[in-house]
């Protein structure tokens, strides 16, 4: 491989690394449960993802949704999941 090459592919490397360290937020219920009420109607958006801000202490954190479609008989609707880890406190219960 070139070094150029292998510069701008670590680059990229490091770019997602970064991105996917940055994204190590675990939403609780509470949290996911004020996330769902952003999302767009999904069988009008064309996005494939979409990413909710949250405002947590002081910071920004996004929880993101990735529109998939759904079988429900003949239909085959769009609909958002949200394929992160939650945390469920005793609270939550």
């Amino acid at each position: 491989m070139y070094p150029s090459i292998r510069k701008k592919v670590a680059k990229i490397f490091k770019s997602e690394l970064v991105s996917h360290t940055s994204a190590k937020f675990m939403p609780n219920l509470a949290q996911l449960n004020a996330a769902l009420h952003d999302l767009p109607d999904p069988e009008t958006c064309s996005e494939l993802r979409f990413k909710c801000p949250l405002k947590i202490n002081k910071q920004i954190k996004h929880i993101e949704f990735k529109r998939i479609r759904v079988r429900r008989g003949s239909k085959r609707p769009y609909r958002w999941i949200y394929q992160g880890k939650i945390l469920i406190r005793n609270q939550d219960i």
